[in-house]
């Protein structure tokens, strides 16, 4: 593959080469590495791992050629930056929206917190393989997929449905929200995460 233009991403543990232009299902499929199944759940995170990683280097390795913040370059930082983005709109541009509602949040309110919206890119995606129903919470950024009809509460989630947030086991009416199967501990980071059995099980992680 020395000929050819693109990169080599991780995805589910799994080493891909995608190739400049490609999809991401296209590039799965041709890996032969994930079987036949159209439901198999793959983050745009993975997708994007290395970008970001170099990314995050890029910007620690200049952070301590000059730790005086006020003689930092802003604009030398926002180009490091702006490779992130760049990847990920690459993304959206390829992505066929399901929900009008999280194609608004993601294209029409800038990059914001890019984590958060690569987050909801997948729990895009999940929702028009289940065809389900986005629902918003009112009182932060948390935002569900639903099967029609279902219902989110305080006290109880539809079973099944889908979560992308950044708090987890947290405390409030004197009860313990959003638990997860893996810790018991109060979380503060973004996890799409799936609802079974009164608890959430950990789909993908977004760091």
């Amino acid at each position: 593959m020395d000929d050819l233009k693109g990169r080599w991403a991780t995805i589910k543990g799994r080493r891909v080469f995608i190739k400049e232009g490609q999809s991401l299902t296209e590039a799965m499929k041709e890996s032969g590495k994930f079987g036949n199944n159209q439901k198999e759940q793959v983050s745009v995170y993975g997708n994007m791992k290395d970008i970001i990683k170099q990314a995050k280097e890029e910007l620690e390795e200049y952070v301590k050629q000059e730790p005086d913040w006020e003689k930092r370059d802003p604009k030398k930082m926002d180009a490091i930056r702006k490779k992130m983005f760049d990847a990920f709109d690459k993304e959206v541009e390829k992505h066929k929206f399901y929900s009008e509602e999280l194609e608004y949040i993601i294209k029409e309110k800038g990059h914001g917190d890019l984590t958060y919206k690569m987050a909801l890119l997948d729990l895009d995606t999940i929702a028009g393989q289940e065809k389900f129903e986005i629902d918003t919470s009112p009182f932060s950024l948390s935002t569900y997929a639903i099967p029609k009809g279902g219902v989110v509460d305080w006290g109880s989630k539809p079973e099944n449905s889908y979560r992308v947030s950044d708090h987890w086991n947290f405390e409030s009416k004197g009860q313990v929200h959003c638990k997860l199967k893996d810790t018991d501990e109060y979380t503060q980071k973004v996890f799409l995460a799936k609802y079974i059995n009164g608890k959430y099980e950990i789909m993908f992680k977004y760091e």
